[in-house]
């Protein structure tokens, strides 16, 4: 939500920051007047998460990341499985059809 109070010229914007976020970069937009910064967009750094220092951050961003990578190529391989398990079952199929058809000359 964005607050400005006229007389200031300031204003606010509540965002939700992702917790892997370590900063925002944006661009003003008021009423289609742009302001970003000369061309180098506005920067604002995130702040650890309370309690948590670099290194323990970084840790768990790669182990969020290694999980995502893992359960994602599990996923794909679950699903290869099941296409080759299809196409046997399918040729399997078609041989006993064709085995029929043989047995009745």
């Amino acid at each position: 939500s964005l607050d400005s109070d006229e007389t200031e010229e300031w204003w606010a914007a509540d965002l939700a920051v992702p917790a892997a976020a370590a900063a925002v970069n944006f661009v003003v937009n008021w009423e289609g007047h742009y302001d970003n910064n000369d061309r180098a967009d506005y920067k604002l750094n995130v702040a650890l998460p309370k309690g948590r220092s670099l290194a323990s951050w970084v840790e768990g961003l790669e182990a969020e990341l290694f999980e995502e990578i893992h359960s994602t190529r599990l996923a794909a391989e679950a699903e290869a499985k099941a296409r080759e398990e299809e196409r046997r079952r399918k040729r399997a199929e078609a041989r006993e059809v064709v085995l029929a058809v043989e047995r009745r000359k």
